[in-house]
């Protein structure tokens, strides 16, 4: 694998994690 695809991975791997917590959170608050 090249280092830009790898790079590119990471950073929607990142941005999918951001948006999983973000959503998770919003769960939780609601729960509350």
């Amino acid at each position: 694998m090249s280092k830009k695809l790898i790079k590119g991975v990471v950073k929607l791997g990142k941005i999918g994690a951001a948006v999983f917590l973000c959503v998770t959170g919003l769960e939780m608050i609601r729960e509350c």
